[in-house]
């Protein structure tokens, strides 16, 4: 696509030499390129649903949020038997890989809040985890009686993260889409 000698790009945003704070690029029309105007008062970086900062501190607390289910699921901490998680997990090889998978994870949404848009994959595997808890968690052992209110309850923070994962992959820069 060509560009009108109007425009110059800048890291991150388009913007027009003549008209910096309401142009958001050239739009084509009619075989030529116009302005397309923002509406008044409002900028592109504010009609996103989570600006760059926000993103950050999401998947900050997405590895904080593993983290801590790791300690609390971590049957040697005890945590886990005293909030009525019993019996979640055993001393057996496998669960200590599910939380080293887990504690794994987080270390992931924690360089992807460094820089999103290069880590975008990590996102996309996070998603994908999560989707996978939830299913497993509420599609089979919460609807047959094998998880308690309390543990199901742990899986909903899955849930609300599997959601916010989504809206981060969403609103991510066009370019960091198709790598």
């Amino acid at each position: 696509m060509t560009m009108n000698s109007r425009h110059f790009a800048q890291p991150g945003r388009l913007e027009c030499a003549d008209r910096p704070a309401v142009c958001s690029g050239p739009v084509r029309r009619a075989g030529r390129f116009h302005h397309a105007e923002a509406p008044r008062g409002s900028d592109r970086r504010t009609r996103t649903m989570m600006n760059s900062d926000q993103r950050r501190l999401m998947l900050y607390s997405a590895a904080v949020f593993n983290w801590l289910a790791c300690l609390i699921l971590l049957p040697s901490s005890g945590i886990s038997s005293a909030l009525g998680f019993t019996p979640l997990m055993t001393h057996g090889p496998f669960d200590h890989f599910a939380l080293l998978a887990i504690a794994l994870f987080g270390y992931g949404y924690w360089m992807a809040a460094g820089d999103p848009v290069a880590h975008r994959g990590i996102i996309v595997l996070g998603a994908l985890g999560k989707a996978g808890v939830v299913a497993i968690l509420f599609g089979h052992h919460f609807l047959v009686g094998d998880v308690n209110l309390r543990q199901a309850l742990l899986g909903l923070g899955d849930l609300i993260y599997l959601v916010l994962f989504i809206l981060v992959l969403r609103r991510l820069p066009a370019a960091a889409r198709f790598r």
